[in-house]
Order: C-alpha cells, then sequence, then structure tokens
C-alpha cells in the first residue's frame, strides 16, 4: 500500500534553513487542530530553536565562530525533534494531504510504501518503586519509528484507542500518576504510518 506523507528527515537542511524552517513549523502547529500533540511539545519546539538560532548567531568579534561543537550539538537536537513531531503528524493525518500540508512539514513528492509492524510479542509490565508508578517494556524493534502504549483502569474498554497513550522512542516506558491499588490494563503496539496497528497482548497490574 502506497500513501502520502511529510518528510521526517531533516537532517540535510544547511544550517541557515533549518532555523527558518523549524520557526515556520512551530508557527503551522500552532493553534492547529488537525493534531493533538502532548502538552509541552510546542514549547520544547521553541526552546530548542531558540538554542539553535542563538548558537548559529554568534560569531566572534571577527566574524569567526567558536562554538561549532556546541553549535552542531543543538542541531541534531532540533533535528530530531522535528523527527518525532513529523512522525507524530503523519500517524494523525494519515493520507490526508490538506492536514499533512497544513503541518509546515514537506510533503513526499510521491506515495510511499508503508510498513505494517507485528503486535510486540512478550510486552512486561512491573510495579515502580514510587507509589502510583508503573512500568512497561516490548521487545525492541528496530524497524518501527515509535512505541506506543496504552493504559486504562476501565475494565469495559477493549479499544486501546480509548486508553490513555505514551508515544515514545524507546521499548520501555514509567507510567506515573497512577492511582495506588487500581488494577491497570496495558498493552502496546510498534507504529509508523500504516494505518493497521497490531496490539499486544493485554496484560493486567496493580499499580503500587
Amino acid at each position: 500500500m502506497r500513501v502520502y506523507k511529510v518528510h521526517t528527515n531533516y537532517s540535510k537542511l544547511v544550517d541557515a534553513e533549518l532555523g527558518p524552517f523549524s520557526t515556520h513549523v512551530h508557527e503551522c502547529l500552532t493553534g492547529n487542530t488537525n493534531f493533538t500533540l502532548a502538552e509541552g511539545d510546542l514549547t520544547t519546539l521553541s526552546t530548542n530553536i531558540t538554542n539553535y538560532t542563538e548558537l548559529f548567531d554568534k560569531l566572534n568579534a571577527n566574524g569567526m565562530r567558536t562554538n561549532t561543537i556546541a553549535k552542531n550539538d543543538a542541531r541534531q537536537v532540533l533535528i530530531e525533534n522535528l523527527r518525532v513531531l513529523a512522525t507524530t503528524v503523519n500517524l494523525q493525518a494519515y493520507n490526508q494531504n490538506e492536514k499533512l500540508q497544513s503541518s509546515g512539514f514537506t510533503l513526499n513528492k510521491q506515495p510511499e510504501t508503508i510498513q505494517e509492524y507485528p503486535a510486540p510479542i512478550g510486552i512486561k509490565v512491573w510495579q515502580g518503586n514510587n507509589s502510583g508508578t508503573i512500568h512497561a517494556q516490548v521487545p525492541p524493534n528496530s524497524a518501527c519509528e515509535l512505541y506506543v502504549f496504552y493504559y486504562t483502569d476501565d475494565a469495559t474498554i477493549t479499544d486501546p484507542t480509548q486508553m490513555k497513550q505514551i508515544i515514545s522512542k524507546k521499548s520501555k516506558v514509567e507510567i506515573t500518576g497512577l492511582t495506588t491499588g487500581t488494577t491497570y490494563t496495558i498493552t502496546a503496539a510498534y507504529r509508523g504510518s500504516s494505518p493497521k496497528v497490531n496490539y499486544a497482548n493485554f496484560v493486567t497490574i496493580i499499580a503500587p
């Protein structure tokens, strides 16, 4: 199956282009009702843009750069930030050109072949050291773009899309703010741009 989506890799942008492009994305996503971003996502992007731009603009009295390492480090942080946000955009605006364009990210000129990921096998959950904390982990999958963990304390909910979600670049997450003594149902999935999602077996655990 082939679909349209936005680019997620912006490492080829030259230094002078990265700041303005990132600012454009920030402006397009601010107040954009086509997407539901996690709290603080745009604040983090703004901070990363500022950090990079200030380092890029900083030259010594002779017009020479003396902060190349710091500038390059900030560049990598910003590029990774864009990658994660672009992946989220692709997930939430699957093959919808108008929504994808509204994000400010660059659309692929041709549809891309997308991969369906299998369900994670062997999801593990265990109580954390702190009250209201649970850890969840699935086997790593180097091919997937993100790991999504789903959890709920409502035993009547059987659809993971109706559960609370944690989106992570890592195969292990910590779930906090849970109610001590309450039983939670947890599952997970490997995610990319495919609309087909295969979920791990549901597991239950009591929050400490």
